[in-house]
């Protein structure tokens, strides 16, 4: 199918109606490639369709009433592929069983990110985002006693260890950020790589003003951020708990609104937790987190941003078989 015949917004949302408000499993071969691979919050990876139909199955099965509201979708392309980020909120109630355990009746109200690769009217590559923790406690489950089961059914420390080998320490230089001129700072996303070099890169949490507006809003997890100030301390604490961390932009791509434009980013942070942090004392243990954050742009400054990262995994990570959260300390 020809690029321009086709409208990525519209298959995006008619795949989000069939497969997961009209719970038409089924066609999920109608819009994902047979050789699909999908990457889950955790550094989980499933291939190809049937395994995917699998996942929805078990989903719909815990809450049989579930809807998708879709609240935006970005898309570019380059003549061949589309890159799109579509957020969604999930709406339902618990219930059926699910991999947490028993039914809880609870209602969910969950955010989510999914980036993906769309080519010849398929879905070829999907990367998604939710935060764990918050799902968890919304159903009603202990935090830690998930931790403990899934210590049992997989070795995160020994996964993390090798996911992470070449993680620098705070010996290394830092890379000195790169001066971006505020004209071309749109162009090919070089507004996120200066961001990301200079505050978390290059430990510069003061330049904030530089690149965000002062009344910026974001919402990270379930955690709302209001002004530069709040996002400050979120960028503090974690330079604190991860003080050799180093963020890469996995991918960065934008799409103009009128007078604004919409970029997102997927990234990997990658450290060591041998500061003080909300999750309890350092552990020395390595950390691997992927993340999607999705930025509203205008005058070359964040004006909004939404960002979604598995928390859970953070915890696995830092300390598998002794951490439980402090009261307060989830991002919401």
């Amino acid at each position: 199918m020809p690029v321009s015949a086709f409208d990525v917004d519209d298959f995006l949302r008619r795949s989000v109606s069939d497969i997961w408000d009209q719970k038409l499993i089924g066609r999920v071969t109608e819009y994902f490639s047979a050789t699909v691979m999908v990457h889950h919050p955790g550094n989980k990876i499933r291939y190809g369709t049937d395994g995917l139909m699998n996942d929805v199955t078990s989903w719909l099965s815990a809450c049989p009433d579930a809807r998708v509201f879709v609240d935006s979708i970005i898309g570019e392309t380059d003549g061949q592929q589309y890159r799109t980020s579509l957020r969604s909120t999930f709406v339902g109630h618990n219930t059926g069983p699910s991999v947490y355990g028993a039914a809880t009746g609870r209602r969910i109200v969950m955010s989510t990110i999914v980036n993906s690769r769309v080519q010849n009217a398929r879905i070829t590559e999907q990367w998604i985002e939710y935060d764990e923790v918050d799902l968890i406690e919304q159903l009603g489950f202990d935090v830690q006693t998930v931790l403990q089961f899934r210590q049992e059914e997989d070795d995160a420390t020994a996964l993390v260890e090798d996911l992470g080998r070449g993680v620098s320490t705070w010996g290394d230089p830092i890379a000195t950020p790169q001066v971006v001129d505020e004209q071309k700072a749109l162009d090919g996303g070089n507004l996120v790589h200066a961001a990301v070099d200079a505050i978390w890169n290059g430990r510069l949490a003061g330049a904030l003003p530089q690149f965000y507006a002062e009344r910026y809003r974001a919402q990270i997890n379930a955690r709302p951020i209001f002004g530069i100030e709040d996002l400050q301390v979120q960028v503090l604490e974690l330079l604190a708990a991860l003080p050799d961390l180093r963020v890469h932009i996995d991918d960065v791509f934008s799409q103009d609104d009128r007078d604004r434009q919409q970029m997102s980013a997927r990234w990997t942070l990658l450290g060591t937790h041998t500061g003080p942090s909300k999750y309890g004392r350092p552990s020395n243990q390595s950390v691997r987190l992927t993340g999607i954050t999705n930025h509203q742009v205008v005058d070359s400054r964040f004006q909004a941003g939404w960002t979604e990262y598995n928390q859970l995994s953070l915890l696995q990570q830092i300390a598998p078989k002794r951490v439980s959260m402090p009261e307060g300390a989830r991002d919401g």
